[in-house]
């Protein structure tokens, strides 16, 4: 972090969100220290590589098993670190989208101070310190569970439009699920697993048409676990058979059902343009033309890339 960067970064927002970006950009930090911790352990440049694919070939029929090349004790210790970052990463983002739900409910008291009338019933006041952002997947669970009924229509039409369930990104119901599991489990980061749609057989870098049946997919993969077994065709002479390799691609994944598959920093960048979607919208709410008048619009810390 470059100290002139991060203030420069805080200033450039309205002052009722300064915490808020806090948030974002220890969130953007800890994607890419993740991004780049996790990196180094998957593709080192010395190419001790943590893990591999044994293929054993006997005649025209070959299995491909998945190894741990590295201490046991040096695997766990790196998924404790990658745990540790990713359960900063949620929880960084998710308190970003809270500190802003908050915002928004003191911005509509401040224009409206019957809103807080304490001549209201508890209940028919609206209290900024008790509003969530909402994320939901599903409309009728938004529309009877979503703590927002208060706010102004503007505000509550803008949170709707953002919502998974009426077409919002994704990644936002990645970091209500994740965030939501993490405070019951440790989510570890680094639950190996095949991607799909990269299986196959090749020869000479090239894929040829073998049968193939993949034995395991979206679950973690132990040491020893058979992940495909294949059948060599007759076009290859068997001089040959020894040369033909699974085309199994090994990655980084969480171990949630949800992410069963995905590339763990795939679902970091998802989340982290999600909540910079949500922002870019919700900032002209404090300073209405400001970002059209001055040309700056808004600006989010960059994503965490694979190295």
């Amino acid at each position: 972090m470059v100290d002139s960067d991060y203030r420069e970064w805080l200033r450039e927002g309205p002052v009722e969100l300064m915490d808020c970006r806090r948030r974002l950009w220890w969130a953007n930090a800890n994607g890419e220290s993740l991004a780049t911790a996790m990196h180094a352990f998957m593709a080192p440049t010395d190419r001790s590589y943590p893990h591999t694919i044994f293929v054993e070939i006997d005649g025209d029929r070959g299995r491909a098993v998945f190894k741990r090349t590295i201490d046991e004790s040096d695997e766990w210790l790196a998924r404790e670190r990658f745990a540790q970052l990713i359960g900063q990463f949620l929880d960084n983002h998710r308190a970003a989208l809270n500190y802003l739900a908050v915002e928004l409910a003191n911005l509509a008291v401040c224009e409206n101070p019957s809103l807080a009338d304490p001549n209201l019933g508890r209940n028919q006041q609206l209290h900024p310190d008790q509003i969530e952002f909402p994320i939901f997947a599903k409309a009728a669970k938004y529309r009877e569970k979503n703590k927002v009924g208060k706010l102004p229509a503007k505000v509550r039409g803008a949170i709707e439009s953002v919502q998974p369930c009426f077409g919002g990104d994704s990644g936002l119901w990645d970091l209500q699920v994740l965030s939501a599991e993490f405070r019951h489990r440790v989510v570890h980061p680094v639950a190996i697993a095949p991607v799909e749609q990269r299986f196959g057989v090749k020869l000479d870098g090239g894929f040829i048409d073998a049968d193939f049946r993949v034995l395991t997919t979206g679950s973690p993969l132990e040491h020893d676990t058979e992940v495909m077994r294949f059948t060599i065709p007759e076009s290859v002479p068997p001089e040959r058979r020894n040369d033909v390799e699974p085309n199994i691609a090994i990655c980084a994944s969480l171990d949630h059902p949800l992410c069963a598959s995905r590339d763990c920093i795939d679902v970091v960048n998802g989340i982290n343009r999600a909540v910079a979607g949500v922002m870019e919208r919700f900032e002209a709410f404090f300073t209405p033309g400001d970002h059209e008048a001055s040309g700056r619009g808004w600006r989010s810390p960059s994503a965490p890339r694979r190295g």
